[in-house]
């Protein structure tokens, strides 16, 4: 069993629901919706402040949660996206600060190889990388958005789109070797092009390196539900003190790396 969660108080989310209800969800409880193995819950809060999930998650038996949420960026590329939630540094936009999320590099994965296969037109189908809250959560969860604008939240096939990348996402049971990601910029340029075969967990962007540490580098392998096999450098997308202090880091867990 798996969640999709969505919010009253985000434009995506509302636009989703009645999607998700025509898709064969039926009622089994106040804002709780059920389909095969799949449970849809409606909260009142924004996405990024989330509450109860742990415990809605325990009651309903939910292996991970997908949130839907708009996407919002001033730079008007259209998008679909897929990305884990947490703070490197200061929670500015929900969560605790210093904390990243538990999260499904390989339900991620499945939602965005959907994405490309599903995408309406002229959208950019991208990995985000880490970043807001939720972050304080046991249950694995990673965030599916549209956007930048209110234009793209209200474009209901891209809209349809993120639903079914979501539903069939859930149906791949393949697993890929997964990956940890350091530098580059907010939507992993370099990170993309291998989420194909290798499914992205924690990314931590060339912005966010001075707050990586060895707990945080511990928080990305621990927190990702699928497990860790390797972790990526994007070697041209980060500073030559910052590529030291990450492979040391690196050494210093034991995991392996390589440079792209």
């Amino acid at each position: 069993m798996y969640g999709i969660v969505v919010s009253k108080s985000d434009k995506v989310g509302t636009n989703a629901l009645p999607i998700l209800l025509e898709k064969g969800f039926k009622k089994i409880d106040d804002f709780i919706w059920k389909k095969d193995d799949a449970i849809l819950i409606e909260r009142p809060e924004d996405v990024i402040y989330l509450e109860r999930l742990d415990e809605l998650a325990d009651r309903y038996q939910l292996g991970y949660l997908a949130i839907i949420s708009r996407h919002k960026a001033t730079k008007g590329i259209k998008t679909l996206s897929v990305h884990p939630t947490g703070n490197f540094g200061e929670a500015k936009y929900g969560g605790n600060p210093g904390e990243l999320s538990v999260t499904f590099a390989n339900g991620m994965q499945r939602v965005w190889l959907e994405m490309q296969k599903r995408n309406p037109g002229d959208y950019s189908v991208t990995l985000e990388v880490t970043h807001h809250g939720p972050t304080q959560y046991k249950t694995p969860l990673f965030f599916v958005e549209v956007g930048p604008s209110e234009s793209e939240w209200n474009d209901l096939n891209a809209v349809e789109t993120l639903v079914d990348s979501i539903l069939e996402g859930a149906k791949r049971k393949h697993k890929s070797d997964v990956a940890i990601g350091f530098g580059g910029g907010h939507y992993a340029p370099k990170f993309n092009p291998l989420e194909e075969t290798v499914a992205f967990s924690h990314m931590c962007p060339k912005y966010n390196i001075g707050n990586v540490d060895k707990d945080k580098i511990n928080q990305m392998v621990t927190k990702t539900w699928d497990g860790v096999d390797f972790a990526v450098i994007d070697e041209n997308g980060i500073r030559g003190q910052d590529r030291v202090k990450i492979k040391s880091l690196l050494e210093s867990v034991g995991l392996e790396y390589q440079m792209i």
